[in-house]
């Protein structure tokens, strides 16, 4: 869990890193201040980087085990990730029902995927570059 929310902070910070310093610079000089600098001008500019965190952050709550088995007890309240592990008992499992729960599973992640690609492409790629 730890390194995962500092990968999201170095993200985040490598995409700032990026912008240039002419931009606080100008919104100074127009008389804004430092909320409204960063309401107006650093955060849609850090868009792709923000969006690129959110689907790391989707993802891994969707597939994440631990705590969804820590914090849920009811078998009603089951989520998908715990509910796959249902399938499998000590005697026999259920190998067509995990696999057709599995496919299931990985819809969501795919969509949200598939709607945020070009926005997740642009901010890995634009974290790394330098000017």
């Amino acid at each position: 869990m730890g390194l995962k929310n500092g990968l999201y902070i170095f993200l985040i910070r490598q995409f700032i890193k990026t912008l240039p310093r002419e931009l606080d610079e100008s919104a100074a000089i127009d008389g804004a201040g430092y909320m409204r600098t960063l309401v107006s001008i650093i955060i849609p500019s850090i868009g792709p980087a923000i969006i690129v965190v959110a689907l790391l952050i989707f993802i891994s709550t969707w597939n994440d085990l631990l705590q969804q088995t820590i914090y849920i007890s009811s078998r009603e309240k089951y989520t998908m990730a715990v509910g796959l592990t249902t399938f499998m008992g000590s005697f026999k499992n259920d190998y067509a029902g995990m696999f057709a729960a599995t496919c299931l599973s990985f819809l969501p992640g795919v969509i949200v995927y598939l709607f945020g690609q070009r926005y997740f492409v642009e901010g890995i790629v634009m974290t790394g570059m330098k000017n």
